[in-house]
């Protein structure tokens, strides 16, 4: 939690938004989620002042205009939110919720991305932390690895990768811990590998973990077999039926 919370600072601190990939596309579906868009659609009309160009160059004081600019309410503009159509709007839930509360307070873009990205890290914190706790062994790797700087850019970011990355931690201890015996209850395989599907279709392959739950946990190879085959069906049904929509 310490090393979380100083690294997590630090990290947006020096990458502020949108320094990452696409953040600010993400930030204009975010906020349309909020607004009520929830499936993708071509008529997607919002305040003015959401269209924030993209942010390489990390020196503050090009962020002056930013920190200045609020949602204009009196002019609504249409937004092309094609690029991240595909994106489930539940892979968003944590910064969505902070978007919503900082709304209540203010249309300034700078306040509400910030809010937004501090709700969606402690989201990822927590997931990691889940994880740490319940896996059998093996926790210095995962210590390591949500501490590397490509990890931490995404975690810190608006970007549906934040909540993707750390659901896909999670499963992983999950199913270590279900080999070792430190948890008992499959119910959480029909969730968060679904969800991990349809919040982000390229990272469906995970999936094939499930092939690591073996009898020892399910109490029979018949058992093994349904619950394998469940959870790939419901996995693969859920996130081509989501690109469909």
């Amino acid at each position: 939690m310490i090393f979380a919370a100083v690294f997590g600072i630090l990290y947006m601190i020096i990458m502020p938004f949108p320094a990452s990939p696409d953040e600010n596309r993400h930030f204009i579906k975010i906020y349309s989620v909020t607004e009520g868009y929830i499936f993708p659609t071509n008529d997607t009309v919002l305040p003015a002042g959401l269209d924030i160009p993209d942010q390489y160059d990390l020196k503050y004081d090009k962020l002056k205009v930013l920190r200045e600019t609020d949602a204009d309410y009196d002019n609504m503009h249409r937004y092309d939110l094609s690029r991240t159509a595909f994106y489930f709007p539940l892979v968003y839930a944590p910064q969505t919720a902070g978007f919503i509360a900082a709304k209540l307070f203010t249309k300034n873009i700078f306040a509400i991305t910030l809010t937004g990205r501090i709700f969606g890290y402690i989201f990822n914190i927590l997931m990691i932390c889940l994880a740490l706790r319940i896996i059998p062994y093996g926790e210095s790797i995962v210590f390591l690895s949500v501490l590397n700087p490509i990890y931490m850019q995404q975690a810190v970011s608006l970007s549906g990768d934040s909540m993707v990355n750390a659901l896909s931690v999670f499963i992983t201890a999950y199913i270590l811990a279900l080999r070792s015996g430190k948890v008992k209850k499959i119910w959480g395989l029909f969730i968060v590998f679904p969800l991990i599907g349809i919040c982000k279709m390229f990272y469906l392959p995970m999936v094939l973990l499930i092939f690591l739950v073996g009898e020892n946990v399910t109490g029979s190879r018949k058992r093994t077999m349904i619950i394998r085959t469940a959870v790939i069906v419901e996995s693969i049904c859920l996130s081509f039926l989501w690109i469909y929509v």
